[in-house]
């Protein structure tokens, strides 16, 4: 039963966890069966790896430093099925209790980038130094690490929908999906987000697993139900064909939602700097612009973005002039001219 509306009574829960019994891995047994459910996936079923959620749950909180040596041992029994296998785990804290995680799961979800992709798009102003911190976290991770591999996200299943937080503004929202889509890292893109699926978390419910339910609703495909393969298991509050405009709507309008990410990811897909490149500082200071280089090799891209409602005009001078080839830009309306670069409010330009 709920408690203030959005929070869980902590008798029902223990009694809830009570009903739900736990592995025993300290059982050699145990891990045995664990190595053939794995082997049947990778071997039989030939999937590339594995997400695992809650990693830092595998034993109770005080027996932390086994929960370290169990994902030690598990990415070394799955290395022996598959050497390329791919592993990503779900650590869902700071950097300092992620970190020993890394030797056993090195690619980890990024959840302080997400918080701060959030917090810029949101308040149109980069007041949090996000290249800043991205950096600061990415290079403590690496210097533990040099295989860690950067799992960036903005939302995920357990979160409020981004376009939600961002009170339906779809303009913050493609500067969000920006962000994600230029910086290091593998990005994840949870389900809709691409066609600016509703949900809220905070919601008030009646039940344990409300909460959840209202950010996982079935996804949008058409309108009145044209597709029948259309989702119906649960009822939708936040997302339907009045409230989201469908994939099928939006596949045929260039610039909707879901063209705008199917064309960023298109363009990061054919960049060698955005796709292995690492990042480093940009000269440009303005509140209202987060920029930055990516270099991969010989390679270099400028990469600007105007996370705020006004055009903003860059001085292209010093170690900017070098950067004069358009490569991609979000919207149309942007100058190159006469050493200095207009910005249009919401937009991003990427420059060789």
């Amino acid at each position: 039963h709920p408690v203030n509306g959005d929070t869980i009574n902590e008798q029902y829960y223990g009694y809830f966890n009570g009903l739900c019994p736990d592995l025993n891995l300290d059982n050699p047994k145990v891990r045995e069966e664990i190595l053939d459910i794995a082997k049947f996936w990778l071997n039989d079923v030939k999937v590339d790896g594995f997400r695992m959620d809650a990693a830092r749950h595998i034993f109770t909180d005080d027996r932390a430093t086994d929960n370290h040596e169990f994902w030690v041992w598990f990415r070394k029994e799955m290395e022996a099925i598959k050497p390329d296998v791919y592993l990503v785990g779900e650590v869902w804290s700071d950097a300092k209790t992620v970190a020993p995680y890394l030797k056993g799961l090195p690619s980890l979800f990024n959840f302080d980038l997400g918080y701060a992709i959030t917090n810029v798009a949101a308040s149109g102003v980069d007041t949090i130094g996000l290249v800043k911190r991205y950096k600061e976290i990415s290079d403590y991770y690496k210097s533990i690490t040099t295989e860690y591999l950067d799992a960036t996200f903005i939302k995920n299943h357990d979160q409020t929908r981004l376009l939600t937080e961002l009170k339906g503004d779809e303009n913050k929202a493609r500067v969000a999906a920006s962000l994600l889509l230029t910086v290091p890292g593998t990005p994840y893109i949870y389900y809709g987000e691409e066609i600016g699926v509703l949900g809220d978390k905070l919601k008030t419910y009646e039940d344990f697993f409300g909460p959840d339910a209202y950010v996982r609703e079935p996804f949008v495909w058409d309108v009145e139900k044209k597709d029948a393969m259309q989702t119906s298991w649960e009822k939708p509050e936040f997302s339907t064909d009045k409230t989201v405009v469908p994939y099928k709507v939006q596949e045929a309008n260039p610039e909707s939602l879901f063209n705008f990410y199917r064309h960023l990811i298109r363009y990061r897909n054919s960049s060698l700097p955005l796709t292995l490149g690492e990042i480093e500082y940009s000269p440009i200071n303005l509140s209202e612009i987060v920029s930055f280089k990516r270099i991969y090799e010989q390679d270099q891209e400028l990469v600007v973005h105007n996370v705020s409602d006004v055009e903003v005009t860059i001085k292209m001078e010093g170690e900017l002039s070098r950067f004069d080839k358009t490569e991609y830009s979000s919207k149309e309306g942007y100058i190159l001219k006469d050493g200095e670069l207009r910005v249009p409010a919401f937009s991003t330009v990427i420059l060789e």
